[in-house]
């Protein structure tokens, strides 16, 4: 019932009236079989004859142009009694695949020709429409809150895990390229230069007298002594006979070298000139060192095993969590009413008010920006019309044969029943002509 209802209209209405009409003037003439030529008895019954030949035209023009029209989307109920009439009907589900292919170059060869696009893209300022959009303050608003929420989500969304994994590999890739005895040579010479390598040197005496001074020290000594012994049977008894002669003793010769090495110590780090002299020995074999095919190749086995050992990925990760924690809202509150005032959001406000002053003192700036928009514009839009055909097709293949009829119907239903409107008068008109015509004849 409510199919029916949705799809009655005038030109119906008009059909029945007209098959109404006709079968009444049918019966007047079946009942006055006296009628002919326009004459009954004495009365004149011309009127009878036209409307007669009127209301059979304009049944005939209904029903034509209804098999017609409703042939293009289905197949009349007509055709049961007429089935050899059936192959010529339901021509747009019959045809589908041509309409819908048909659709397709239409829009993408006659409506939005890449000519037609390009027309309108330079005929369109995109930025005074963004100054204008600017002007009122809700669509700032509104565009920075798009802008950080855009911002926002791509940041959470990233895989920090990952992105650390990538990071370390290029951190090391770099690294390994770095020529690392050409950076030392800089280094040692910038330290030479700004006489840090004193610093260095004096670094290095302290922890010899903090070195000879230690407990680790003498007990090496002592033991060393005491090795001495051991080396063999000679060895051995002549140590014997020096300590039951009394001759030496251990513990003294461990006391005297360790104050031997501690009074040398420092002597190097108090007296000035056997400081220059360690200095200018440590310099002396520093720069016989450094330009070795040895020293390259300890330098470079120390750099590539520093590589291999160093973990960055667990740091980077933290400072990747980190930023992000800090430029954006926490995601518990993301979504509420009133926007976090976060480093990104403060970015993206000074951003949008840059970009609006410069666009409106700098006219250059706004000139090139403005080529790059159009540029960037007229890139998408010849993608988008080399995609637009097979979006259309694809979209219409997708829908059932019911949908995609319904859809056509409704878009060409109004000129459709006009059609039948027309064909229903068209008749009438031609049958009152042909009345006429045979009343002169």
């Amino acid at each position: 019932m409510n199919s029916l209802k949705k799809h009655w209209t005038y030109a119906d209405s008009a059909f029945l009236a007209s098959s109404a009409i006709y079968l009444l003037f049918l019966y007047l003439r079946l009942h006055y079989d006296g009628l002919y030529m326009g004459h009954f008895g004495e009365l004149k019954w011309d009127w009878l004859i036209l409307g007669y030949y009127m209301a059979e035209a304009a049944l005939i023009g209904s029903f034509a142009d209804w098999f017609a029209v409703t042939a293009v989307f289905k197949v009349p109920w007509i055709c049961r009694l007429l089935p050899f009439m059936a192959k010529h009907t339901a021509i747009l589900p019959r045809s589908r695949e041509g309409f819908v292919r048909g659709c397709g170059q239409m829009v993408q060869q006659e409506f939005l020709t890449k000519k037609a696009l390009l027309l309108q893209k330079k005929q369109l300022v995109i930025l005074d429409k963004f100054i204008v959009y600017l002007e009122k303050p809700e669509n700032k608003a509104r565009l920075q809150g798009l802008l950080t929420n855009f911002a926002e989500g791509v940041l959470h969304k990233l895989d920090t895990q990952a992105l650390s994994r990538q990071l370390e590999g290029k951190i090391k890739t770099a690294l390994a390229d770095v020529e690392a005895n050409e950076q030392l040579d800089k280094l040692f010479k910038a330290l030479a230069a700004q006489r840090r390598d004193e610093q260095c040197y004096e670094w290095l005496l302290q922890q010899l007298v903090a070195l000879a001074e230690s407990p680790a020290i003498r007990e090496r000594v002592r033991r060393e002594l005491q090795k001495r012994g051991s080396e063999g049977l000679w060895s051995s008894l002549k140590l014997w006979a020096a300590k039951k002669l009394d001759v030496v003793n251990v513990d003294d010769a461990t006391d005297a070298i360790c104050r031997a090495l501690v009074a040398t110590a420092h002597r190097l780090q108090d007296d000035e000139q056997w400081r220059c002299w360690l200095y200018a020995q440590l310099q002396r074999v520093a720069g016989s060192v450094y330009g070795t095919e040895a020293w390259r190749e300890l330098v470079q086995s120390l750099q590539n095993r520093a590589l291999h050992d160093i973990s960055l990925q667990s740091a980077l990760k933290q400072l990747l969590d980190n930023m992000i924690k800090a430029l954006c809202r926490p995601l518990a509150q993301k979504g509420g009413a009133a926007a976090q005032p976060t480093i990104l959001l403060q970015a993206v406000q000074e951003a949008l008010a840059t970009i609006e002053t410069d666009l409106r003192s700098d006219a250059q700036f706004k000139a090139k920006a403005e080529v790059y928009l159009q540029h960037i514009l007229g890139l998408g839009l010849l993608q988008a019309q080399t995609m637009l055909g097979d979006i259309v097709e694809r979209i219409l293949q997708a829908m059932a044969d019911e949908r995609l009829t319904e859809m056509v119907r409704s878009k060409v239903d109004t000129d459709m029943q006009r059609i039948r409107l027309n064909g229903t008068v068209m008749g009438a008109f031609l049958g009152a002509i042909f009345y006429l015509l045979k009343c002169a004849w």
